[in-house]
């Protein structure tokens, strides 16, 4: 899900949270700032804690299994990631 499709619905909500913290003590403007900005940038978090995620696995798998497996193992699942080549690139360009 991209921030695009929550920035509509949210831009009311949020405009309505204003409002409301004109009123309210400093501290909860501050909470609902911080929460508006966590709702926008939820897809960066989620990647970033897969990224994380991904690279507590690579250091287990390091730690398991030889080092010629693990490096096998990870350069398989790394190319499998790779977008496929067009029919008309040249493998020397890429390489």
């Amino acid at each position: 899900m991209t921030a695009s499709l929550l920035l509509a619905p949210l831009g009311g909500l949020l405009s309505a949270a204003l409002g409301l913290a004109t009123e309210a003590p400093w501290w909860m403007a501050c909470a609902l700032g911080f929460g508006g900005i966590l709702i926008l940038r939820a897809e960066a978090l989620v990647n970033a804690r897969n990224e994380a995620r991904r690279g507590l696995h690579e250091n287990r798998l390091l730690g398991e299994v030889s080092r010629k497996q693990a490096l096998d193992y990870l350069r398989e699942i790394r190319q499998s990631q790779q977008p496929v080549r067009g029919a008309g690139a040249d493998p020397e360009e890429t390489a």
